[in-house]
């Protein structure tokens, strides 16, 4: 028994100290999942609250996004509501501004109404605001509204914009010129909305338009009165206007003149001597260079045929459109009949009246001329002097109206034998002269040989008629120029010195 007691409570206290410890551990872990549950409610506290200051930071993040887009938007409003007082602003200045022009200004919508006037338009059609459909023209005469309506609606809604000079129904019966300006206004999707007109008084540029019309008139008929003819060319030479006396000397009409130039394409122009001169010699257009030409004597050959002698005068003409080369005027004076008479006279006094042979004083004042020629270039040139054979005995057997017809004839054989360009002369009596260039001793020879043969043919074809029985000679000499300084009258002397050697020969040959 007392064996038994000391087991049983080394037993029981085994035993409740196994129990103590099962109650610990369970204690233990009950208290361990306690912990861990409170940690992870702890935990989830945690993210719920991260997750609820993310939700605070966004939805702060999105208030001050959504404050900078109000405040941005308030301050484009702003913007906008300051532009928008700049524009209503600026609209009543224009409008003030339109308002005080002089100009009438109307605004016409696209079915006819007036939406607006200024005071000048007030001022000259009161009752202007109240038309409708298109009743403002009534306000112009009519005439006018019906260039409105038939082009200058059409025009300004194809184009944008007409002008044009129409006449306003002028309150005292008198109407009063304007220049309309018509533009149309358009929206955003360029629809035309409004027509605007502008009219501007002109009655002052009218009244000078109309004096210098008449003054222009004036001057006109003045031109066309006178006897010149006036010829005005551009800077680049081509006519742009003319007077009647114009067309008449060179024989033109308006259309042959309009658009051409003053050259070869519409008239020839030459010299005394017949040779042409170049368009950019003419004195208008020498006057196109910036020269004044004076007393011009050119030859006008006409398209008829007709040949006109003109006096030139031209003056460099300087114009708005011309920039800085000038134009040129031409004024020119009929002079045909003048230098006709001229030279008439001069062929009075340098040829003889019976052969048409140069005379004494036109072939020496035209020897000198030609010798200084050669002397200056060294040319050869030789001076012919003879008379008739038995002159005075022709004279003498026929009469004198035979010597006059041996003078003639003489001075035939002598203009067929030699050049054109020589001078052949009668000096005076039977005496004869020629002035040939170009030759030497041997050329001369050849010369006075087919002078000979000449005489020959004039003879025999004088041989039927017994009027005419007389024979036609002649004896020559040459002088030759070959170099140096000598004077025409020292030429005729030796000339005619070999000649009275060659007439002396010939009396002494038929004496033998």
């Amino acid at each position: 028994m007392h064996i038994l007691l000391p087991t049983l409570i080394a037993a029981a206290g085994v035993s409740m100290a196994w129990w103590f410890r099962r109650a610990l551990q369970v204690e233990s872990r009950a208290r361990a999942q306690e912990q861990q549950a409170h940690a992870a409610e702890v935990a989830a506290l945690e993210t719920n609250l991260r997750e609820h200051r993310d939700e605070v930071r966004r939805a702060r993040d999105t208030g001050f996004t959504v404050q900078a887009q109000l405040s941005r938007r308030l301050q484009d409003v702003q913007s906008e509501l300051t532009d928008k007082s700049r524009d209503v602003d600026m609209l009543r200045r224009f409008a003030t501004v339109i308002d005080a022009l002089p100009d009438p200004v109307i605004m016409i919508a696209m079915d006819g109404e007036v939406t607006y006037a200024n005071a000048a338009a007030l001022a000259r059609a009161p009752r202007v605001q109240s038309c409708r459909g298109f009743g403002v023209l009534r306000f112009l005469t009519s005439e006018s509204a019906a260039l409105i309506r038939g082009e200058a609606l059409p025009a300004v809604l194809d184009t944008g914009v007409w002008q044009q000079e129409v006449d306003w129904r002028g309150t005292g019966g008198a109407d009063l010129p304007m220049h309309l300006t018509i533009v149309t206004q358009r929206d955003q999707f360029e629809y035309p909305e409004v027509f605007v007109a502008v009219a501007r008084d002109v009655s002052h540029e009218r009244q000078l338009r109309d004096s210098l019309a008449a003054r222009e008139a004036l001057h006109r008929a003045v031109i066309d009165s006178l006897a010149e003819g006036v010829l005005v060319e551009d800077r680049d030479g081509q006519v742009v206007a003319w007077n009647e006396s114009a067309l008449r000397i060179l024989g033109l009409t308006d259309e042959q003149l309009t658009g051409e130039s003053a050259g070869p394409s519409v008239w020839r122009i030459t010299d005394d001597a017949d040779e042409t001169v170049l368009p950019s010699a003419l004195p208008v257009a020498r006057a196109r260079q910036g020269e004044r030409i004076d007393g011009a004597l050119l030859r006008v050959h006409r398209g008829d045929g007709d040949v006109r002698d003109l006096s030139m005068n031209a003056r460099p003409m300087y114009a708005a459109d011309f920039d800085d080369r000038p134009g040129g005027v031409t004024t020119f004076t009929d002079v045909t009949v003048q230098r006709a008479a001229e030279r008439q006279l001069r062929f009075l006094t340098e040829r003889d009246e019976l052969t048409g042979l140069l005379n004494r004083r036109g072939f020496m004042e035209s020897v000198r001329v030609r010798l200084a020629a050669c002397e200056a270039s060294g040319e050869r040139c030789a001076m012919l002097y003879g008379d008739l054979d038995r002159f005075k005995s022709i004279n003498d057997t026929f009469g004198h109206a035979a010597g006059d017809d041996a003078l003639r004839e003489m001075a035939a054989v002598l203009q067929r034998v030699f050049r054109g360009d020589d001078l052949v002369s009668r000096l005076g009596g039977d005496e004869f002269t020629v002035f040939v260039s170009g030759v030497g001793a041997a050329e001369v020879d050849r010369i006075l040989g087919r002078l000979e043969a000449a005489l020959a043919d004039a003879n025999a074809a004088r041989v039927s008629d017994l009027h005419s029985s007389w024979t036609l000679a002649a004896s020559f000499g040459a002088a030759l120029y070959n170099d140096g300084a000598v004077s025409v009258e020292e030429l005729l002397k030796e000339a005619d010195a070999v000649q009275y050697r060659v007439k002396s020969q010939r009396k002494a040959a038929r004496a033998a």
